[in-house]
């Protein structure tokens, strides 16, 4: 068991952005020019077969993953009560910060990003606190409850009595057109998703679209995501309906744009 942060990798276009997990993340998790970098939490060591209780049983052993040195620099600075959760927390907090990534937007295209140092205990505390909360809003974001978006259903479509209606097809989500009564000109309605050609959503706050990985709000990731494809150069077909079917969830894919709503907002509240 392990968390730890991706990150964006150096030496790409797209702009800087971390994301918490507890899996094993893959190679582009955000951004595909350029690998991500991973910082687990915990490194582990494999025991020598001595010191286990069973000579045929790999033992093995958890180590923080932070340098010690770093660490006391922290509780130097600011109290002995510092721990390594602590500045975990603070480093995922810090990496959120706009202050931050604006004034180092240049840097952080070209090298690993250089946490800055508190000016004080409560300005610690606070990015600390703010970091604890984004981390477990982005590795348990599935447990959140989904965002209260209003379904619209086509004549004859139920979801209760023919599940079939939530499934996703091979063309992509969309937002509906709108004329922009400003400009006249066509632009996407964002507070409305087509969700296939039996529903669509509407009552998506704009607000939730500031929140970004990378190029693309959680929204847009799953609109990216979610369809019915097969890979040109592999042939892999890719059918997210299968999960919903295997964990007998047929709500599970809407459900997921209401719970990826929610952390949207409840990520803007805690940055600011």
């Amino acid at each position: 068991k392990n968390r730890g942060i991706s990150m964006v990798g150096t030496g790409t276009t797209v702009p800087f952005a971390v994301l918490a997990t507890d899996l094993v993340p893959q190679l582009h998790v955000i951004g595909a020019s350029s690998g991500t970098s991973h910082l687990a939490r915990w490194r582990y060591e494999k025991l020598d077969d001595a010191v286990t209780l069973f000579g045929d049983q790999a033992g093995w052993r958890r180590l923080s993953n932070l340098n010690p040195d770093a660490v006391r620099r922290f509780q130097v600075a600011f109290g002995k009560d510092i721990g390594d959760d602590d500045v975990f927390a603070y480093v995922y907090g810090a990496l959120h910060s706009p202050e931050f990534r604006e004034r180092y937007a240049a840097n952080l295209k070209k090298e690993a990003p250089r946490v800055p140092m508190a000016p004080d205990r409560a300005t610690f505390d606070a990015f600390r606190d703010a970091g604890a909360e984004l981390v477990e809003l982005h590795i348990n974001y599935e447990n959140l409850e989904p965002y209260p978006l209003t379904e619209e259903w086509r004549g004859g479509a139920d979801p209760d009595a023919d599940p079939a209606v939530l499934r996703v097809g091979s063309k992509k989500m969309r937002y509906p057109k709108v004329t922009d009564p400003e400009t006249g000109k066509t632009v996407h309605d964002h507070t409305r998703l087509t969700y296939n050609s039996h529903l669509t959503i509407s009552g998506i706050p704009e607000r939730a679209h500031d929140y970004k990985l990378g190029t693309r709000s959680g929204i847009d990731w799953i609109i990216d995501r979610y369809y019915i494809k097969t890979d040109k150069a592999s042939g892999i077909f890719n059918d997210p309906n299968a999960w919903a079917d295997e964990h007998d969830e047929p709500r599970y894919i809407l459900n997921l744009i209401g719970r990826v709503v929610t952390l949207s907002l409840c990520t803007l509240e805690a940055v600011d």
